[in-house]
């Protein structure tokens, strides 16, 4: 990862929907799939293979290290579950 080009198209300091977070960085440049994960090994240090990243902060365009986890694919399938029911019964 080239670390200038990546600043380059970071927009700090957004707000993001979970208030207990330091601020997104969003990410303002062509978005692809590796992008999460190529940020999490810079700054974070490999991921488990088993495991997938998922953001926290529910802001889709954030690469915040912080903001980004990795669970197991049960887990991530039943945090999007709640989130759905969530959602729902607000509405």
């Amino acid at each position: 990862m080239d670390l200038l080009s990546f600043n380059k198209n970071i927009v700090k300091g957004n707000i993001q929907k979970n208030h207990n977070l330091d601020p997104c960085w969003n990410y303002i440049a062509l978005w692809n799939n590796t992008l999460l994960e190529q940020v999490y090994k810079y700054f974070r240090g490999n991921k488990n293979i088993n495991k997938v990243l998922r953001q926290i902060c529910k802001n889709k365009h954030c690469v915040n290290p912080w903001h980004i986890i990795e669970v197991n694919k049960e887990d991530w399938v039943k945090m999007d579950l709640e989130e759905d029911q969530m959602w729902m019964d607000f509405v």
